[in-house]
């Protein structure tokens, strides 16, 4: 019977059947292990169903209120969601011993990035690299934190060292990261050099037109004079 709940749900999920989703979540969260409740969990948070995701992460935290993956959960969800001030209360909740604390650091850091309090969301990244200073992720999240507040040059030293190890993050290119990171330092040679490294990898409009864009910064510098 369990099995067929979860398979059902499964499919419903997939096909965007949320009145079926919504008639049989109660019942299933009464009679799945905690588990599964979280399995599904995961996936209606894949397809966006982030409202349904979080009645069951609710539940499963009243069934295991020690278990710090789900506070962090139900802030993601909280922050996709508009609620912010929910999503701060569950992240203070974790604890530091928590082996899933710097991954709350980094959630924090979201949160405090989309309030424009950049310094703060800083803080917690270097507090989360203290603890994982080789965390591919944090560093990437460093990364674009110090290219959005315009600090160039340490932006693009993290991306060149994230570059030699993997060429994308999250599905992201970080050669198409590195080009534009150059291009906003006016680092144009770099720039064109990543430009068509990311051309290699994937053809794509906007990538095409910011290796054109490149060239043209180039070609229409002025030569350096003749002594």
């Amino acid at each position: 019977m369990m099995n067929e709940q979860y398979e059902q749900l499964t499919e419903a999920i997939a096909q965007g059947d949320l009145a079926t989703v919504d008639a049989m979540l109660s019942q299933f969260m009464i009679d799945a292990l905690p588990e599964d409740q979280y399995a599904i969990a995961e996936q209606l948070m894949h397809y966006g169903y982030l409202t349904q995701a979080d009645d069951i992460l609710q539940n499963l935290l009243f069934l295991l209120p020690d278990e710090p993956q789900l506070l962090i959960d139900r802030a993601n969800v909280a922050m996709e969601l508009g609620d912010e001030d929910n999503a701060l209360d569950f992240l203070m909740q974790v604890n530091e011993e928590a082996e899933e604390y710097p991954q709350a650091l980094l959630a924090l850091a979201d949160y405090y990035q989309m309030q424009g309090l950049f310094e703060a969301a800083m803080q917690r990244l270097e507090q989360a690299l203290v603890v994982l200073p080789n965390e591919p992720l944090l560093q990437f999240a460093k990364a674009e934190l110090l290219a959005e507040t315009g600090r160039f040059l340490e932006a693009s030293r993290l991306y060149e060292e994230l570059y030699t190890q993997q060429t994308h993050m999250g599905g992201l290119s970080l050669a198409e990261r590195l080009a534009d990171v150059y291009r906003a330092g006016a680092a144009y040679e770099e720039a064109l050099r990543y430009y068509k490294l990311a051309l290699d990898e994937e053809i794509k409009p906007d990538t095409l037109f910011g290796a054109a864009m490149r060239r043209f910064n180039l070609s229409s510098m002025p030569m350096p004079l003749k002594h």
